[in-house]
């Protein structure tokens, strides 16, 4: 057997560095292209999400005002409030179906009475101070969602 000279060593070595330095290298483009590639879906998914949720509440505030234009027909025709309760609950129903059950609900609020329908009401519960009539009273008659 050979004896190893020091110029084999060295030439051993800074082979294993080029091997070692290739091999970082090419680890690091595949790291920083997988990270590239992970922001880019991630950017795409992140917009596909937002453009959903949009379209969501346009629906929403389409059907919202289709509902309320009925309702407020039905207050100013000043028919029995069973009448609109009736109204309120057929709206839910379709809002069901057109969303493959997943509606947020349909109710209708006013000073003394409100409609909500397949709610079990406590009794410590007013319409009146909750978020979304308050909110529904301060947008001053533009959609509040």
């Amino acid at each position: 057997m050979r004896k190893l000279k020091i110029t084999d060593y060295v030439i051993i070595f800074v082979m294993f560095a080029v091997f070692l330095f290739i091999a970082v290298f090419t680890s690091s483009q595949i790291i920083d292209a997988k990270i590239s590639q992970a922001d880019e879906i991630g950017s795409l998914r992140l917009e596909a999400i937002k453009k959903e949720l949009q379209d969501t509440l346009t629906d929403a505030e389409t059907s919202l005002e289709k509902i309320a234009e009925g309702a407020q027909l039905l207050i100013d025709s000043k028919v029995p409030l069973e009448t609109i309760d009736r109204y309120i609950r057929e709206q839910k129903a379709e809002q069901l179906l057109r969303s493959d059950e997943v509606n947020f609900n349909t109710y209708i609020a006013g000073k003394g009475w409100e409609i909500i329908p397949d709610f079990d009401k406590p009794a410590d519960y007013h319409a009146t101070e909750r978020l979304w009539y308050v909110g529904a009273i301060d947008s001053a008659g533009k959609i509040y969602v």
